[in-house]
């Protein structure tokens, strides 16, 4: 006879399993996960037939792209400190071809364009001479700059949050990034104006100029896989030469202990610059994101913001 322990973990189990079979469903109406192609026309294929591409935005919402440079790629060195270079081609075929497979999709004749209801939002990874280059796919067919707005936000993030990454606490520590958001007419001409979500604090709203105080997350709350895994999920394509203090440096200049090397089976976060759940429920909340198109996923974050939020992925 089994006794009361057993059964009461046998119905624990069914519980989660029951669980786990609403979110797969969740997931699978909500959320499309797609390959990387190799070129503009390549990557234009592939995003087509996204859930996101073919969403009409009601009057006042939006249809937000995200790249963030401090994802799209790892450093070879010291990733935990240092940001990946930006690559302005990879920039330009994941902008250009989701503008191009979003006209597709909708069915605008128009030209190479910024839909109106669009925004594609660029974050610098904290390196302010990245701008030109995030901004090098918003091109028409000649190669031509398209008519755009811009408007820049300044994401501030915790100190302490910044220092828990660091092997030594030491120094000054850069703790802004800028966010560019980018659509074919002001944005608050369209959005509704509206106070932040999580980062209301004096009374914030999506008409400032500033988003934070933002806290990163702990190392421990970053997903994982072991490195065999993630090497295999980044390619050597994107692991790249980082930006910033140089292999055996920090901000400060002081010397950091040297790492052993790794081996396949060690666990290691999939990137260093993943942001918290808030974060991008923020920029959901804030721009009346209906559905959000995230060109670098290397985080499982912003699926799960958009789950909560009730935004498509």
């Amino acid at each position: 006879m089994r006794g009361m322990g057993q059964l009461e973990d046998e119905e624990v189990a069914d519980k989660l399993e029951k669980y786990y079979k609403q979110a797969q469903e969740h997931l699978s109406e909500s959320v499309k996960l797609v390959l990387e192609g190799s070129s503009e026309g390549a990557m234009a294929e592939v995003f087509k037939n996204a859930l996101t591409l073919q969403v009409t935005a009601p009057t006042g919402s939006s249809v937000m792209a995200l790249y963030e440079a401090g994802v799209a790629g790892e450093s070879t060195t010291r990733p935990h400190l240092r940001v990946p270079s930006l690559r302005k081609e990879h920039v330009r075929k994941m902008v250009s071809s989701w503008m191009l497979a979003r006209q597709a999709a909708t069915g605008d004749r128009g030209g190479r364009r910024l839909l109106p209801n669009d925004i594609v939002a660029l974050l610098d990874g904290g390196k302010a001479g990245n701008e030109t280059a995030l901004l090098s796919g918003f091109i028409n067919e000649k190669g031509k700059q398209l008519s755009k707005e811009k408007k820049t936000v300044t994401v501030i993030y915790t100190e302490e949050s910044v220092r828990a990454r660091r092997e030594r606490d030491k120094g000054f520590v850069h703790c802004t990034e800028q966010l560019h958001l980018v659509s074919c007419k002001p944005l608050l001409s369209w959005v509704p104006h509206r106070q932040r979500l999580h980062f209301s604090s004096g009374g914030s709203s999506n008409g400032s100029d500033f988003l934070g105080p933002v806290a990163l997350p702990a190392a421990d709350d970053l997903w994982t896989l072991t490195w065999k895994q993630k090497k295999a999920l980044y390619g050597a394509q994107h692991r790249v030469p980082g930006s910033g203090p140089g292999p055996k440096e920090d901000d400060s200049g002081d010397e950091e202990p040297t790492k052993r090397a790794r081996t396949d089976g060690d666990l290691e976060p999939v990137t260093y610059h993943a942001k918290t759940v808030q974060f991008y429920e923020e920029l959901l909340h804030s721009y009346n994101v209906r559905a959000l198109h995230v060109l670098c996923g290397t985080d499982v974050t912003p699926l799960v913001a958009c789950l909560r939020r009730g935004a498509l992925l």
